[in-house]
């Protein structure tokens, strides 16, 4: 009997400490300082510090140089590394921002990363693995799935030979671009641009472009140029492109006074500027993504 009695005493005792245990992890003490702030699952209120540490789901403005949320994260997010280890709804602004399982809203720094993007990447590099609805923009926007990658061989008036590299997603993405020129005193070309693609039936698309190069190697010579593109498909991931060009020209040097390959007219606006119209001719071939 007495045997009985104490082990339902201890086994009481027990029970009681562990209770008191999980109503302590329940009720975890924050450690707000406004330098560096830890605080516990769902804290009910803004972080303002030079680091902010939510160990769990926080859904309120975080604004510091670090912040950090261990679960999900909802509000505004301000600082110059922001991360969210699951998903993040609202607003992430900084240097670095990383929301690890889902990002809806808007993503605005120098670097963006997600798993699944539902709303707006806006930085020089931007990263998902799928785009559920939304927009990356960026210089370098890279999908995993579902991506735009290709690369192109062309040739235009301005550059009679040209090699691109096109990354992003149909509706926007950015080109990496070298052209060749024989006769011109510069010979080599290189610059970026940009353009969507928007289909119009299950042959043909069309192609607005904006490309931006400058001169290698001799006086400044800079060309921009808008290019409306119309592809037809060739094959599974080939494209055949072509279209009209308009190009403004500015040439700094006083030597090399190349014309354009061909133009299909040519004014001279001012000293040192002159705008022509061509035509460019392109073979496309899309990485399957």
């Amino acid at each position: 009997m007495k045997s009985t009695l104490l082990t339902l005493l201890v086994f009481g005792l027990i029970q009681t400490v562990s209770a008191q245990e999980t109503k302590e992890i329940k009720h975890e003490t924050a450690f707000y300082s406004g330098f560096l702030n830890i605080v516990p699952d769902n804290f009910s209120y803004p972080l303002f510090g030079f680091i902010n540490i939510a160990k769990g789901n926080h859904q309120q403005l975080q604004f510091g140089f670090v912040n950090t949320t261990g679960g999900s994260a909802k509000g505004v997010n301000f600082g110059f590394v922001n991360t969210a280890v699951e998903e993040q709804r609202g607003v992430q602004f900084g240097f670095v921002n990383t929301a690890g399982s889902y990002k809806n809203g808007l993503q605005f720094g120098y670097v963006n990363v997600t798993k699944k993007l539902d709303g707006l990447q806006f930085g020089f590099v931007n990263y998902a693995d799928t785009v559920k609805s939304g927009l990356p923009i960026g210089f370098i926007s890279v999908v995993k799935n579902g991506g735009y990658r290709a690369f192109e061989l062309s040739a235009s008036e301005t550059s009679p030979i040209q090699l691109a590299f096109k990354i992003g997603v149909k509706q926007f993405y950015t080109s990496l671009i070298l052209g060749y020129h024989p006769d011109a005193e510069y010979k080599a070309l290189s610059g970026a641009g940009f353009g969507f693609i928007k289909t119009l039936s299950d042959s043909w698309v069309i192609n607005p472009e904006i490309i931006s190069l400058n001169a290698i190697g001799t006086h400044y010579q800079h060309f921009e140029s808008l290019h409306l593109l119309f592809g037809y498909k060739l094959g599974e991931r080939t494209h055949a492109y072509f279209g009209p060009t308009v190009t403004l020209h500015y040439n700094d040097s006083t030597t090399d006074k190349t014309e354009p390959v061909f133009t299909l007219f040519n004014h001279s606006l001012a000293d040192k500027w002159t705008v022509y119209g061509g035509v460019r001719f392109s073979l496309r071939w899309q990485y399957k993504s």
